[in-house]
């Protein structure tokens, strides 16, 4: 099974509001994810080399957060980056950037499918607040 895992260390919960693979649900709307918890997630309906994007939006204290990663947005890309059969992710919600904290960052961990440990990924990706 490709996992595909959100790990919280932002120091706050964090609730799901849509988290999708290719436009399947990762995990349910309303998701609940304390600080230092990890959400558990599987993506199998194609091969991580078939990957288009991801969707993640969350709410933390309040305050609505968003990023898209299409193909061309994404961590550098690579053999295994991408959610699909085959690989294994993890995403890590890392905290507010700046002091203006106007973004969450986010980090990628990932490997093939099975491997004893994950790799991770030298770039990082923001997500923007989302002004309602």
């Amino acid at each position: 099974m490709g996992q595909v895992n959100l790990t919280n260390t932002t120091g706050s919960s964090v609730t799901i509001t849509n988290f999708t693979v290719n436009n399947s649900p990762i995990q349910s709307s309303g998701t609940v994810i304390s600080s230092g918890d990890t959400s558990f997630g599987t993506y199998n309906e194609q091969p991580w080399k078939e990957y288009s994007d991801l969707d993640l939006q969350i709410t933390v204290n309040g305050t609505n957060w968003q990023i898209n990663l299409n193909t061309d947005h994404y961590f550098g890309g690579g053999d295994f980056h991408y959610p699909g059969q085959g690989s294994d992710v993890t995403f890590t919600l890392i905290g507010l950037q700046g002091s203006s904290g106007q973004s969450l960052q986010l980090l990628l961990s990932y490997s093939r499918q099975d491997a004893d440990y994950l790799i991770a990924s030298q770039d990082q990706s923001k997500l923007l607040n989302i002004v309602n």
